[in-house]
């Protein structure tokens, strides 16, 4: 699937969904379940989805750096486990697709992202929740095993 292809429709709405039930420009991060959201997309956009398709649509939003999710798992004392949904936070280009798109309240949104990550708040999401996609160094680390091993190829054993 190409990553620089325009989201569709669908995709769009669950972006305005997440923005919505974050509070708008004043929220960090949303709880909404999937089945929430396609209550909500029925709702407000009259489309029926499927539960497979939201999942698709958020991981591959995921993958381009609109949004991200944070798990909320654990266990308990007496060994069973628990779930809750996940925390969604939209990135710096979902807000910025959400601008362009024209949702109210998403330009303050985009500019207070950019302003909180020019600062020192350490609570989620960081810095590298909200630019997914980018890498500090362009450079590779090579193990120093790795670069002998490399040194020893062409070398008579």
């Amino acid at each position: 699937m190409e990553k620089n292809q325009p989201i569709n429709e669908t995709k769009a709405q669950i972006l305005s969904v997440i923005f919505h039930t974050m509070g708008g420009k004043n929220g960090t991060y949303s709880l909404c379940s999937v089945d929430a959201m396609i209550k909500t997309i029925f709702k407000r956009f009259g489309k029926v989805v499927k539960r497979r398709w939201v999942f698709q649509c958020l991981r591959y939003m995921e993958d381009i750096g609109m949004i991200n999710r944070k798990e909320r798992k654990g266990q308990n004392t007496d060994g069973t486990y628990w779930q809750k949904s996940s925390q969604i936070t939209l990135c710096a280009k979902g807000a910025r697709y959400l601008w362009k798109m024209g949702v109210a309240g998403a330009k303050t949104l985009w500019k207070s992202i950019i302003a909180w990550a020019e600062g020192k708040d350490k609570r989620w999401p960081n810095k590298k929740d909200i630019y997914p996609l980018r890498t500090n160094s362009n450079e590779i680390e090579i193990p120093r095993g790795l670069k002998a091993l490399v040194g020893m190829v062409g070398t008579s054993v």
